[in-house]
């Protein structure tokens, strides 16, 4: 019982730091599905697939073209949602999944 440290914290902090542990564990593991399309990405990946800037991204977002997650502060996309929003925004240039 010597490596015991207590501790006061309000029931809403206790619940912050429990909810923002298992998301930083979601995290480390990649949130990865058993789908590679169900795979979250982050803001920096989406713009790589979708070579675009983040402006662009941030644009699309708020104009609705691209449906995004948000986890914490953080702002996460589905890469088959991605794709699928591409054909909507863009449907005569074909897509291909890497």
């Amino acid at each position: 019982m010597a490596n015991q440290i207590f501790i006061e914290v309000t029931k809403e902090e206790l619940n912050s730091m429990i909810k923002k542990a298992i998301e930083d564990c979601l995290l480390e593991n990649h949130i990865i599905s058993k789908k590679e399309d169900d795979q979250l990405l982050k803001m920096s990946e989406a713009c790589e697939i979708l070579q675009v800037s983040k402006v662009t991204i941030h644009q699309w977002k708020k104009q609705g073209r691209i449906p995004f997650h948000r986890i914490s502060n953080r702002i996460f996309f589905k890469r088959s949602e991605l794709l699928e929003s591409l054909k909507k925004i863009s449907p005569k240039i074909p897509y291909q999944h890497k």
